[in-house]
């Protein structure tokens, strides 16, 4: 039987009938693998390979590998996108598993390698295509990488994060964002261990649109991660994203005021000037700067109130009396803060100016001027009160009696507080005078206003509470103050 259906094939060979002999194939071979591959490189040497490839089996039986590479490279050579439709279905090896491919990986590698020398461009691109994919199977992840970079396709970031391709970026850091500025720019941020933030800068030297990309999104992460480069910030942020350089202005200590300053100043970043300048601690300058380059009465007044410096107000007084539009501008602030006199500004108003709702800004400092007396005077009020609560708070506290120690002595006598003084005992006793520092005194031995003596005329006994020590249960005496 088998050898009639060889009879057949040999006949539709004969009368050119390739595709029906091809179609015959798989039902006259069976699972005969020496047959298989003798028919196979019947229709090569007929070059009828698109005829009999759809049919050639990969399993069942699995033909010697020189067959696979025979017809792969007979597609190379004549039609490049049936070599790559061939090359996928075939490179995942017997029964479609992954596992061994059904042809010597590198033989096919070398050949298209040497086959992208006499191609043009558009074949060069599907060479490339089936060059990447080859190098997936052969476990070549890095020439994968580089190739698909190249490409502009694949899915290169997860090859990436599934193989740790790290080392491998470190040189292709162009060529990555180039490939997806966005996905590039979060991988390289997430990995500054591996892939250092010096060898990223430097090579997207040649774009610095993206170059600020990354170091955007690195300080926004890390400030610190940054910090060697923020005077290259700078200079990008001014040139394509000056809103958001006030943040790294605000935050970093790691870039040169100067050359910042210089940087805005040369952009008009007048804002962020006045920033640095004031900075530098010159705020006359700065104010100078909001004056008459920004030309914005209400940013130098935020400015002169952020400083709290009465030298900042008079000078910008002295910068706006000239102009209309900014003594009102002055007017409304004082108006809701009253932190200048507005008596010294109107008095050096010229005479005759106009300024645009005079009346109803005057009307406005009248009525928060007395606001604000309202409010003081409420205040004293409670103030006032709280300190009578308070004095006789303390009053009553220092009225307390302390404990006097039995050993106590009179600090001028010297015999004990006990006896009554004058070596009269105790029935010659008159009271006790306890001070605050714990010194005791009979009170018969201090000295009467009358017989003080000189340079205390002024001293006087504002309270005094005695102790009857010939009541043996009392102990205590109270407190007494002796000021000058």
């Amino acid at each position: 039987m088998a050898e009639i259906g060889e009879q057949v094939l040999e006949h539709l060979i004969k009368v050119r009938e390739f595709s029906k002999a091809a179609h015959w194939c798989p039902l006259v071979l069976g699972e005969d693998r020496k047959t298989w591959t003798n028919w196979v490189c019947t229709f090569i040497q007929h070059r009828q390979v698109a005829a009999i490839a759809p049919y050639i089996p990969t399993k069942r039986p699995q033909l010697p590998s020189t067959v696979y590479e025979m017809v792969l490279n007979f597609f190379l050579q004549d039609d490049p996108e049936r070599f790559l439709q061939t090359l996928r279905q075939w490179r995942q090896g017997a029964g479609g598993h992954e596992g061994e491919p059904l042809f010597g990986t590198q033989t096919i590698i070398f050949a298209v390698l040497e086959r992208q020398k006499f191609v043009g461009q558009d074949q060069a691109e599907l060479l490339q295509n089936a060059l990447g994919e080859l190098y997936m199977s052969a476990q070549q992840y890095d020439q994968a990488l580089h190739v698909f970079l190249g490409l502009g396709k694949g899915e290169v970031f997860e090859l990436i994060q599934r193989h740790q391709l790290f080392d491998s970026i470190r040189e292709k850091v162009l060529m990555l964002v180039q490939f997806d500025a966005d996905q590039a720019v979060e991988l390289l941020v997430n990995n500054t261990a591996r892939v250092p933030v010096e060898a990223v800068v430097t090579q997207l030297r040649s774009l610095p649109a993206l170059q600020l990309q990354y170091l955007h999104a690195l300080f926004l992460q890390d400030p610190m991660l940054t910090a060697p480069f923020h005077d290259l910030q700078v200079e990008l942020y001014a040139q394509y994203e000056p809103g958001s350089l006030f943040p790294l202005l605000h935050a970093s200590q790691h870039y040169s005021l100067e050359h910042a300053h210089r940087v805005c100043h040369d952009r008009g970043l007048f804002k962020e000037a006045v920033f640095l300048t004031a900075r530098m601690g010159n705020h006359r300058e700065a104010l100078s700067l909001i004056l008459t380059e920004m030309k914005n009465i209400e940013e130098a007044i935020r400015f002169v109130q952020s400083q709290k410096d009465d030298e900042l107000w008079e000078l910008l007084v002295d910068h706006s009396v000239s102009r209309p539009e900014y003594v009102g501008g002055i007017l409304d602030v004082l108006a809701n803060t009253g932190i200048v006199d507005p008596v010294k500004l109107l008095r050096r108003i010229p005479q005759g100016m106009d300024i645009p709702h005079l009346s109803e800004k005057l009307l406005a400092i009248v009525q928060s001027y007395r606001g604000m007396e309202s409010l003081h005077l409420s205040c004293r009020k409670l103030l006032d009160s709280e300190v009578v609560v308070q004095a006789d708070v303390f009053h009553r506290k220092h009225r307390r009696a302390r404990r006097m120690p039995k050993t106590a002595h009179c600090k001028i006598c010297q015999l004990p507080l006990e006896d009554g003084g004058m070596g009269r005992g105790l029935q010659g006793h008159q009271g006790v005078v306890l001070f605050f520092n714990g010194n005791g005194y009979h009170k018969d031995c201090l000295p009467l206003p009358a017989n003080l003596p000189p340079g205390r005329e002024g001293s006087v006994f504002l309270e005094e509470q005695m102790l009857d020590l010939r009541d043996p249960n009392l102990q205590q005496s109270a407190d007494t103050r002796y000021l000058e």
